[in-house]
């Protein structure tokens, strides 16, 4: 599958899908006990060149930074640049209800999940996807959001160009966002980024992945 790659909008508005919202009753909802917060961390390491063009970007615009930064920052090399995921599930209670037309139960919950460009111990810029899913064992469907946005350290711009749930109402879903970042000394070198995570129809969950 292609993923279009496509987010200075450093908050944005979800694009929200045309399909209709399933709509739990509260007489039909049977809330359960809410469940702990589940967070998990997950890391993987970003190319070397691109590492590269990335600390000179910041070295040009150091000026811009925290001090903090700035010497955190001075010492770094091409292999220290990580994309790190975060994901929290929400810790509100879990609804089930039965639903006239499904063939088992529905569960719905919200998910709030980052991902994350470092540069050392500097988080450059963050991708954040906030969505309520629902299942029942045969599709999964987007229940409320989804709610993206992009955040960057004073070095750079950035927008999200798409805010969705790929393949809404099937067995794999994909919440996301597709959008680009830049340096502002240079804006017209944009640089896309993106964000995906996996919701099944059995309510399995994958940690946040992309790249850029």
């Amino acid at each position: 599958m292609s993923h279009r790659l496509g987010a200075r909008v450093l908050s944005a508005a979800a694009l929200i899908a045309t399909m209709p919202l399933a709509v739990i009753a509260p007489a039909q909802a049977a809330a359960a006990q809410s469940p702990s917060p589940q967070v998990s961390t997950v890391r993987q390491p970003i190319d070397r060149a691109t590492c590269a063009a990335t600390i000179r970007d910041l070295r040009a615009g150091a000026s811009l930074l925290s001090k903090e930064d700035q010497a955190a920052l001075a010492t770094v090399t091409d292999s220290d640049c990580w994309i790190v995921s975060s994901s929290t599930i929400t810790a509100a209670p879990l609804l089930v209800a039965a639903q006239p037309m499904a063939a088992a139960a529905t569960t719905c919950r919200g998910f709030w999940k980052d991902l994350n460009w470092n540069i050392g111990p500097v988080t450059i810029w963050s991708t954040h996807v906030n969505v309520g899913m629902c299942w029942d064992g045969t599709k999964a469907w987007r229940n409320w959001g989804p709610d993206c946005s992009i955040t960057a350290v004073p070095v750079y711009g950035a927008a999200v160009t798409w805010c969705g749930v790929y393949n809404n109402n099937n067995w794999h879903t994909e919440p996301g966002l597709n959008g680009y970042t830049y340096p502002f000394q240079v804006p017209w070198q944009h640089r896309s980024i993106y964000m995906r995570y996996d919701v099944y129809g059995n309510g399995t969950v994958s940690s946040p992945w992309g790249g850029g």
